[in-house]
């Protein structure tokens, strides 16, 4: 920082307690909103790509950090229920799913054939042949589309 861009630093006042009976001289109002960015100018700064750095090792933010609680965190927390029994379906669907496309294309469709039979679910995937052994071998039905995949 430039010196023409640094304010002053305020210097603390040590003032006489005013004798008794006498009125004392009214203490200096702080003003919140300087407070507040005198705070964020010595543990943040903005750089030049946008972000902004901040400074954890500062004064201020090591004495924010004392003051502020933090809840006790548990030593040992108990994992959750395993659930053995996936309920089924009371009504079960006949699901054929369509795919056109290269391998990559009906893998994700044979994954999510797979879990709706987990379901009770009867689950076809209609596609090019040459996918036939790949499908037999995921436990779906297949059913040939009749079409040539283009190499």
């Amino acid at each position: 920082m430039s010196a023409e861009n640094s304010t002053p630093a305020q210097v603390p006042v040590v003032r006489e307690p005013s004798p008794p009976g006498e009125e004392s001289e009214p203490l200096p109002e702080y003003d919140a909103d300087e407070t507040q960015q005198a705070i964020v100018d010595n543990t943040a700064q903005a750089t030049n790509d946008g972000r902004i750095d901040v400074n954890l090792d500062s004064k201020i933010a090591s004495v924010l950090a004392r003051v502020v609680d933090l809840p006790e965190l548990p030593e040992y927390v108990e994992a959750p229920p395993v659930y053995a029994e996936r309920p089924q379906w009371t009504l079960c669907l006949n699901i054929v799913i369509q795919v056109v496309g290269s391998r990559g294309d009906v893998q994700p469709f044979v994954a999510m054939g797979c879990e709706l039979q987990k379901y009770g679910h009867r689950v076809r995937i209609a596609t090019h042949g040459v996918f036939k052994t790949f499908v037999h071998d995921s436990g779906l039905e297949f059913f040939d589309i009749g079409a040539i995949l283009p190499n």
